[in-house]
């Protein structure tokens, strides 16, 4: 600090004498202060090159949690990804839909994909129209779920905080659907859009990586019937006389979607 006080001040006075004339005096102010500034500045580099700066870095970003190496690496997980494709029925894909499909019904914690998460998802296997099995499950995804959800599927956050969670469901989920997962069984799903993402997300984020060929039963059942007031599941069942609790839960409604699907397949023929 003395030294660049030092610099400072020969390099006023030296300013000073050459205002007043007298260049002799302000030319060995200035010299001085030219040879102090060096000598300043060689100083700060010498200084600058003596710190461990890897050592500063290491204590910057220390943790308070110590994680080995292999536990680290453990932890990373890789994304997945899904690739959608809605199909329109035509003669060579009823072929294939009427020996095999599967129906997916789902309900979520509230209306946003990429916040909200799955909370129950129900999956049944057709063959030739008849259900031949079903899984259904309630899922703890570890957040909570808004009342408006509630109240449209009467499931409360008590009722998901036993329940599996997310890995643990859809490890077992994607066993269970097998061969669609590779897009080589179609899959029907009532007003797909929001449920279509919240199942790619829910899929991406755990890792894994598929293609999902799906029908949409709304979609299919306005092109069919063509002169419903309103297309939900309930009141497509019911014009399609089939026979279903209106429990809003994936474990009857998963079965209500297929027979549906199968019910506007009998119509179009």
């Amino acid at each position: 600090m003395a030294d660049f006080i030092c610099t400072i001040l020969l390099g006023w006075l030296g300013t000073y004498r050459f205002s007043k004339g007298q260049t002799f005096l302000g030319f060995v102010y200035m010299f001085s202060f030219g040879l102090f500034g060096i000598g300043w500045l060689v100083d700060i580099c010498l200084s600058y090159k003596e710190i461990d700066f890897d050592s500063i870095r290491r204590n910057n970003y220390k943790s308070d949690i110590s994680i080995k190496e292999d536990d680290s690496q453990s932890k990373k997980f890789e994304c997945g990804w899904v690739l959608e494709q809605k199909v329109s029925l035509d003669l060579n894909s009823y072929e294939k839909i009427k020996d095999k499909y599967i129906s997916i019904d789902l309900k979520v914690s509230g209306y946003n994909p990429n916040i909200d998460r799955i909370i129950e998802i129900a999956v049944a296997v057709f063959k030739n129209g008849k259900m031949v099995k079903k899984c259904s499950t309630l899922v703890n995804p570890g957040s909570r779920i808004s009342k408006e959800a509630t109240m449209i599927h009467n499931i409360t956050n008590k009722m998901i905080k036993k329940a599996p969670n997310e890995s643990t469901v859809f490890m077992q989920l994607m066993e269970f659907i097998n061969d669609a997962v590779y897009g080589d069984t179609y899959i029907c799903i009532h007003d797909s859009k929001k449920d279509m993402q919240f199942l790619s997300n829910t899929l991406e984020r755990l890792g894994y990586k598929c293609k999902l060929v799906y029908i949409d039963t709304a979609e299919f059942s306005k092109k069919i019937i063509g002169n419903l007031e309103n297309y939900s599941l309930y009141a497509v069942a019911e014009y399609l006389k089939i026979e279903c609790e209106q429990t809003y839960r994936s474990e009857y409604d998963s079965e209500v979607v297929g027979k549906i699907l199968w019910g506007l397949l009998n119509l179009e023929k």
